[in-house]
């Protein structure tokens, strides 16, 4: 039992001499801890991680926590981070490292940081570290005091990210939070609570994004984005921020309302949720553009009033009425799509839209800049469309599965819209009349009708109406 209490005596003071040696230790060199000395080798580990120049404003010591009110980058074309902003910043210093030289910062906190990336000049070098200041501390500081800073976790209550998005516009992510671990010369990444806004696109509200940045490099494990409480984008892949920029993302979407993507009178004739899988890259081999392809489909899809269909419904109406409101509301039991699209031009290829027993929509459209142009086989019902002399023979005379299809070839530009198919019922509809005419009767009206066309543009649209 003496042993049992002796031993323990023994290591009792062994632990209160480690104590007041750290106490004394963390006394020795509290001076050096708040001098400009060890600022600048706070400021070079961090450019280290961060890849660019940073500055800190004077430190504040409070026991093991230090406070600075600011940290901000010195600017560097060269690198992908234009500026850096952090306010109000408390660090957290463990003593046990400090007997190792080594000054372990287990968190950092931020109010809020403000990050500006830019398109980095080619040639990208890696930053200086801070230069040491021209007055060392004395030797015998120099010898116990700590020569390397170790970081653990960086907490950011508010943060912003802005970056150029074309020629002239910006992206942004703002009001997130972020925990970040240090892992070597990584960043493990955990954001929540941001708002994602881009240029052309609606404002998705980021749900959370966890990850891994290296250098100038994000590489995203998982990340979900929502619309509205509406839609969801779950996507993964990687970000390159250097020079020349790079990026390869999956993206899937979940029910995302397709209303906010459109323009015009679009957005009240087209509805539905769009659901697929598409990807972002931009590399090399995309010469640098960034381009989206894959394959969409809309659920719940609906066409209103468009004027191409609402033609139709006006012929048909004379033996059926109920047709003028079948087509002018069509409800799209399937309506799938591949996408291909860069800044300057969108393809929408492989087409299949379909309303059972009413509509077939086949084919193929590109928009480049304002202007369109395409072709589609619209196809209906050929019971229907037989109900109007002259329909199945002259104008819908390809059959398609259970449909009576014709091509229809579209043009002009997004604001206004152009197609064949209204002329066309037109025609067939005045050569249906002109043929049920007498013998004779009709060609001298066909030859009139001629005549007044050549001189009267446009008389053709008399029909149309």
């Amino acid at each position: 039992m003496k042993i049992v209490k002796w031993l323990g005596i023994l290591f009792g003071g062994l632990f209160a001499l480690l104590l007041i040696a750290g106490i004394a230790l963390y006394f020795a060199v509290k001076p050096y801890l708040s001098s400009d000395s060890f600022r600048s080798l706070l400021e070079s580990e961090v450019s280290k991680k961060l890849q660019v120049n940073v500055k800190f404003e004077p430190l504040q010591w409070n026991g093991l926590t230090v406070f600075t009110n600011s940290l901000k980058t010195v600017g560097d074309s060269k690198v992908a981070i234009k500026s850096l902003d952090a306010q109000q910043l408390r660090i957290g210093i463990a003593l046990r490292p400090l007997l190792q030289k080594v000054a372990r910062v287990d968190l950092i906190e931020m109010q809020s940081l403000a990050i500006e990336f830019q398109l980095p000049e080619p040639q990208t070098e890696a930053p200086q570290a801070s230069e040491a200041p021209s007055s060392p501390p004395p030797a015998w500081i120099q010898s116990i005091a700590p020569q390397k800073v170790e970081i653990g976790e960086i907490a950011i209550q508010q943060g912003k990210l802005r970056w150029p998005s074309g020629e002239s516009d910006f992206g942004q992510l703002t009001q997130f939070k972020v925990l970040a671990s240090v892992d070597g010369d990584d960043f493990n990444l955990l954001m929540s609570d941001g708002k994602l806004e881009i240029p052309q696109l609606p404002v998705f509200v980021l749900k959370t994004l966890k990850g891994r940045a290296h250098q100038q490099n994000i590489f995203i494990t998982t990340a979900a984005l929502q619309y509205e409480n509406q839609g969801t984008l779950n996507l993964d892949g990687e970000l390159g921020m250097g020079s020349p920029t790079t990026a390869h993302l999956n993206i899937e979407i979940s029910g995302l309302p397709i209303t906010p993507f459109l323009r015009g009178d679009w957005k009240a004739r087209l509805l539905g949720n769009i659901n697929g899988k598409i990807k972002l890259d931009q590399d090399e081999k995309t010469n640098g553009v960034p381009q989206v392809t894959g394959s969409v489909e809309l659920t719940h899809g609906k066409i209103e009033a468009l004027p191409i269909f609402n033609q139709i419904g006006e012929m048909l109406k004379l033996v059926d009425t109920t047709q003028v409101e079948r087509w002018r509301s069509v409800p799209l039991d399937r309506a799938k799509t591949n996408l291909h699209w860069t800044p300057q031009k969108m393809t929408l290829d492989q087409i299949d839209f379909e309303s059972k027993k009413l509509l077939l929509l086949q084919g193929k459209i590109e928009i480049e800049g304002e202007a369109v142009a395409g072709t589609l086989l619209v196809g209906s019902n050929p019971k229907t469309i037989e109900l109007v002399p002259g329909l199945i023979d002259k104008v819908f005379n390809q059959p398609t599965g259970d449909y009576a299809a014709t091509p229809v070839i579209l043009s002009g530009t997004k604001s206004d819209l152009k197609e064949d198919l209204t002329e066309r019922l037109a025609v067939a509809a005045v050569s249906e009349f002109l043929e049920k005419l007498p013998n004779g009767v009709g060609d001298k009206v066909k030859n009139i009708t001629d005549e007044l066309q050549k001189k009267a543009p446009g008389l053709l649209d008399l029909f149309k109406k």
